[in-house]
């Protein structure tokens, strides 16, 4: 009997608390794990660009080349008071591979400026943020492989304009009885206007087109095929030069492109 009357009592006390758990669940809701905030790092980043030239419609940035001007822009992301700091508000050390770029770096200067090497390396370059007190800092390090300029040739059309979707880099067919070639270089450094242009027709020199970017061919008869190349260099840095060449067959046929 003594058994029996402490069995119900037990029961009746897990009844008790199990009503009482029901009853915390309803005013303070469901039972969750609350999610940590991450605790914010100090981070930085570093955007480059070149000086280098790129046609219209170009999809993407100029490369690197030997002897073009890079300029780096160090990006520092530092939490501080619960608002981001002012880039300007930090002290800088530049860095070229292992050197220290000393004039470059101090407070605020987050831009550096560079010349590539006359031969064509990777650009090595590190960026180290700090705040004034000296307690936080982040560093970041990019190395940029270096490319060769190149050069392409487009039919420039009188009525529809230049086919940038379509460089000529092997052969084409003379759709009418002529047909206006334009040069454009990529990555060098300086403007289109500003670069030299040679161009030869079956390895013979055109001396009338000398300096210009485009070159108009006719047919005065009869059938064939001629190799049409041009040579671009860039005069403000010597070793940047490319050339492209193409096929151009004078057996005229209906433009059946339009």
């Amino acid at each position: 009997m003594k058994y029996i009357l402490k069995t119900n009592n037990i029961a009746q006390f897990l009844f008790i608390v199990a009503i009482l758990f029901v009853c915390l669940i309803a005013i303070s809701g469901p039972l969750t794990t609350k999610a940590q905030t991450p605790i914010a790092q100090n981070e930085i980043e570093i955007l480059w660009q070149t000086d280098g030239y790129v046609p219209p419609f170009y999809k993407g940035k100029p490369l690197y080349t030997s002897q073009s001007r890079m300029t780096f822009v160090a990006i520092p992301s530092f939490v501080g008071g619960n608002r981001n700091l002012n880039p300007k508000n930090f002290t800088y050390e530049w860095r070229s591979g292992t050197s220290v770029l000393e004039p470059n770096s101090g407070y605020g200067k987050n831009k550096l400026s560079l010349t590539g090497s006359i031969i064509a390396r990777p650009m090595d370059v590190q960026a180290t943020a700090s705040t004034n007190n000296g307690l936080s800092s982040a560093s970041k390090r990019i190395k940029i492989s270096a490319y060769r300029p190149t050069v392409l040739i487009y039919e420039n059309n009188p009525l529809y304009g230049i086919f940038f979707n379509n460089a000529i880099t092997s052969e084409i067919k003379l759709s009418s009885d002529e047909i206006i070639l334009s040069a454009f270089p990529y990555f060098m450094s300086n403007t289109k206007s500003a670069l030299d242009y040679s161009w030869a027709m079956n390895a013979n020199n055109v001396p009338a087109n000398e300096g210009k970017s485009d070159i108009t061919l006719r047919n005065t008869g009869g059938e064939g095929k001629a190799v049409v190349g041009v040579t671009v260099k860039n005069p403000s840095a010597l070793l940047q030069s490319t050339d492209a060449k193409a096929v151009i067959d004078f057996a005229t046929t209906r433009d059946s492109r339009f």
